[in-house]
């Protein structure tokens, strides 16, 4: 069962970024790079791109990335690149996140660079002029080495088959988890904002594609466009709403 939004959808503008898949094999280890761009593979200098652009867009601007490893890796390019504060999350305290939240909020338009499967991307209102735009990067998927989600597999697989096993188990609760990030964005009738899907496993033609878990109406209403063109595209939705 869905629910379209009820709110004007020129308020909002909403995008399918075509990057080569952010998985690990493409993107490499972050940590054997520099975050200026030394040794980067071409996997990094699309995504690099596509933040890039999205991180200028006006006001708050959060950026979830599949891990905080990558988070990090982020956060330490986008720092050099932006004219913005750039606020880096990391798997800490609720004390210490919220301290991140609450300076996320306070002066002008900073960047906030997070897990999609961490605590800031679901379960926190970001009402008014908190956040303008929202990008989620890769598909979040959890670590399948490990015990638990072996074990939650399995027991997927023992009551709908292990043809459902994968999807049940893990790519539905990932494609929420996005799902439920960019929805932090519109959250009343006169807000305006961005929302982005990064990686090309959201368009509906990729390899192990999840658009199609992506309500009906909202696949109609999102722009597919490579990184190149996102730049311009974000420019003139902003410049079309003052």
């Amino acid at each position: 069962m869905t629910y379209d939004l009820p709110f004007p959808p020129e308020n909002r503008a909403s995008y399918l970024v075509d990057a080569r898949p952010f998985t690990a094999r493409n993107r490499g280890n972050p940590a054997e790079m520099e975050p200026l761009g030394e040794n980067w593979n071409p996997t990094r200098d699309e995504y690099a791109q596509a933040l890039r652009a999205l991180a200028r867009s006006p006001g708050n601007v959060m950026i979830a990335m599949p891990n905080y490893r990558e988070a990090k890796w982020a956060g330490a390019y986008l720092q050099e690149a932006v004219d913005k504060d750039v606020l880096v999350d990391e798997s800490s305290t609720n004390e210490e996140t919220d301290r991140t939240k609450q300076s996320f909020f306070a002066g002008e338009g900073k960047v906030l660079v997070t897990s999609t499967r961490g605590t800031l991307t679901e379960g926190v209102d970001y009402d008014g002029a908190k956040l303008s735009t929202c990008a989620v990067v890769g598909v979040p998927l959890v670590n399948i080495g490990s015990p638990r989600i072996r074990g939650v597999q399995r027991a997927y697989g023992d009551t709908f088959g292990e043809n459902n096993a994968f999807e049940y188990a893990l790519t539905v609760p990932a494609v929420r988890r996005a799902r439920q990030a960019i929805g932090r964005v519109i959250r009343g009738a006169d807000e305006v904002g961005v929302r982005a899907f990064v990686g090309r496993r959201y368009t509906p033609d990729g390899r192990h594609s999840v658009h199609g878990f992506l309500p009906e109406g909202e696949r109609e209403e999102f722009t597919r466009m490579t990184p190149d063109f996102l730049a311009p595209q974000l420019e003139s939705f902003w410049r079309n709403h003052g």
